[in-house]
């Protein structure tokens, strides 16, 4: 993953990297986009759902949001991806 992902992310997500905002539909293109771009290789749109996108950036960023409930890693996440940080 590098700076371009998270930008392709923060476009994606209106700036503000949350997730969420890729539901349904109508973002299915910008999803399969998305996890393309995590993955760095062709990811079919029926894998590029918001869990598999959401589980797949919290196993890269593990080590910097933790742990603890879901809501409080989503939170992490999205604060670690504002940041601009790569995963280590």
């Amino acid at each position: 993953m590098n700076t371009e992902t998270i930008n392709l992310i923060s476009n994606a997500t209106s700036g503000t990297f949350d997730l969420w905002r890729l539901a349904g539909k109508s973002h299915r293109f910008e999803r399969q986009a998305v996890m393309s771009a995590i993955c760095g290789r062709k990811v079919t749109q029926a894998n590029s759902g918001i869990n598999a996108i959401r589980n797949t950036l919290m196993t890269l960023y593990q080590s910097d949001i933790g742990t603890g409930c879901l809501a409080v890693r989503e939170e992490r996440l999205t604060d670690t991806l504002k940041s601009g940080k790569l995963p280590s």
